[in-house]
């Protein structure tokens, strides 16, 4: 069984059992988030484990396309992505991904 084939519940304790305890307190503006997409290789491959995209498909976003996934993560339009916004932004890629895979 693929890990993309749980339920919703099994899909948060997946983000947060990678990412909660690391980037607890977290708080990024846009530059900072394309940055830390851009510079660092744990959290590229991280963001693919719990998402189901490779490595790769997640390295490779662009600035422009990291700064549109920041925009559609950042719920409260602060201008920063706070912890609780990253963990349910990387949940509902999670879930959109296991639904383009059942098509």
């Amino acid at each position: 069984m693929n890990s993309l084939d749980e339920g919703p519940d099994a899909d948060i304790d997946a983000v947060e059992s990678e990412f909660a305890e690391a980037l607890e307190g977290m708080e990024l503006s846009v530059d900072q988030f394309v940055e830390a997409f851009q510079t660092n290789p744990l959290l590229v491959r991280k963001v693919a484990k719990v998402s189901g995209y490779s490595s790769t498909e997640i390295g490779h976003l662009s600035a422009e396309e990291l700064r549109g996934l920041f925009e559609a993560m950042d719920v409260d339009v602060s201008g920063s992505l706070t912890l609780d916004e990253f963990l349910n932004g990387l949940v509902e890629i999670r879930r959109q991904h296991r639904t383009e895979i059942m098509e």
